[in-house]
């Protein structure tokens, strides 16, 4: 079988240009993994979510004393006492709830509640 000469050619140029495309997509163009989306997603929903967090505190007329028992604990726990306290929104999904609790604490200790 006679193959056209043009195939070799044709076919480097057609993989060059696939890789061209791919490195310049991912380097220039802001092109992103999934894994890449999906935690700027996530931080995205902890950025929205903190702040909820921190409204429901300052609104809980039993925060001074919350607060307290917050900052007598160890960091691990902490996580388990913003729970009980119910100011962390809603039913978190697992993984978001550290990051939102990490969150609203350094956002509780910032504004000096």
């Amino acid at each position: 079988m006679v193959k056209p000469e043009w195939i070799v050619p044709g076919a480097v140029g057609a993989l060059a240009g696939v890789l061209l495309t791919a490195a310049t997509g991912f380097v220039w163009a802001g092109w992103e993994l999934r894994s890449g989306v999906r935690r700027a997603a996530e931080a995205e929903v902890v950025r929205a979510l903190v702040p909820l967090c921190v409204d429901q505190a300052m609104a809980d007329p039993a925060r001074a004393v919350k607060l307290a028992a917050l900052r007598q604990d160890a960091p691990p726990t902490q996580l388990e006492i913003l729970i009980e306290t119910g100011w962390l929104p809603g039913a978190l999904r697992a993984g978001f709830d550290r990051a939102v609790a990490q969150g609203c604490i350094a956002a509780l200790w910032t504004r000096g509640a």
